[in-house]
């Protein structure tokens, strides 16, 4: 969806990664212009629609990040999910720390990622 969405509206799309500040300055403010969206209707408090919707929003332009370098970002999320779900204790429960966060347990597997990017680096 987001490729087809990038693809219509001549954005870059599946580029070998390489620094760009014009590009990284592009994604970025989206993101960050989708994150405040999403916070300030947060603060709101009264509008589960429109808060999924922001969330929604917010996904969307993630997804456009990685569109625009051909990532693969569902398999990326499907990698980190197992990943984390390695972050059990021994007694497979989960280790948190004091402020609730989940810790990673002596089995974690940080995920593999190279695969799903290409570099300029040859």
């Amino acid at each position: 969806m987001v490729s087809d969405f990038a693809s219509r509206m001549e954005q870059p799309l599946g580029e070998k990664w390489k620094f760009s500040k014009k590009l990284e300055d592009f994604r970025w403010d989206m993101i960050q212009e989708e994150y405040g969206e999403a916070f300030d209707e947060s603060c709101n408090g009264n509008n589960p629609e429109a808060m999924l919707k922001e969330l929604a929003d917010l996904v969307y332009v993630i997804y456009g990040y990685a569109a625009t370098y051909g990532w693969n970002l569902d398999k990326a999320v499907r990698r980190v999910h197992r990943s984390n779900m390695s972050k059990l204790g021994l007694d497979g429960k989960p280790l948190k720390g004091p402020d609730g966060k989940v810790q990673k347990g002596p089995n974690y597997k940080k995920p593999t990622l190279t695969d799903l990017v290409e570099t300029n680096d040859e």
